[in-house]
Order: structure tokens, then sequence, then C-alpha cells
């Protein structure tokens, strides 16, 4: 599978060297846009899963036509409690800010309620 230069360096820098069992068999599913079910261990990396091709899914369609102000989303995440949506907002966060150097732009929000944590990296 090959992914761009920016994701295999943010990788790097968070010492990800070799896919977890669940990123191995889940992210060709996900990236190919297939419904999935994973069950994993807690820290075996099943965020990345749907994180990174989500966020390498929502820079593809900005490239072929960029969102214009307040368009969107281009992925939704729902979590059942406060402190997976805190982590999942994390991570892709993080995806978000290492592609959007060197793609376009990436955009993670947070929303818990009425609150809501915004983020925008322009690239």
């Amino acid at each position: 599978m090959k992914l761009p230069p920016a994701v295999l360096r943010v990788l790097a820098d968070r010492g990800i060297r070799k896919p977890t069992q669940i990123q191995m068999q889940g992210l060709p599913v996900a990236l190919s846009g297939r419904d999935m079910i994973g069950i994993a261990n807690t820290g075996s990396g099943k965020t990345l899963v749907f994180a990174l091709p989500m966020v390498l899914i929502a820079l593809q369609e900005e490239m072929r036509m960029p969102l214009g102000q307040n368009e969107g989303p281009v992925g939704l995440v729902i979590c059942p409690s406060r402190e997976l949506a805190t982590q999942t907002f994390e991570i892709t966060d993080i995806y978000c800010k290492g592609t959007a150097a060197a793609m376009l732009r990436a955009r993670a929000a947070f929303r818990l309620g009425a609150s809501a944590a915004w983020g925008s990296h322009a690239g």
C-alpha cells in the first residue's frame, strides 16, 4: 500500500514503523470505502484505521473540487464518550496538520454538546 510522503513522515514522527494487526487488516478495507467492524485491544491503533483514510479521502475530495467557506463535513465520527471524542479529535488533528503542510488544507473539528473546538491548517 502506498501512502503519501507527508503521511509517512507523520507516522515516523509518531514512532509508527510497522502497522499493527488491526491496521494491516483494516486500512485496505477503509481506504477502499467498504464498511467494516474491527475489534482489537485498547492501544492497538484502531483510531488510525478510520482517521487516516478519512483525512486522505477528504484531501482527495478537496483536490478535485475545493470546498467553499462553511462547506462540509467530508467525514463525521460519532463517539460514545467525551474521552474517546477528545482522543479521536487529537489523533485526527495530528494527521490533518501533518498532511496539510504538503497537501492543500485539512480541517478537524471537535464538538461536544454546545461547545466546539476548531482547528484549521492551511498548506
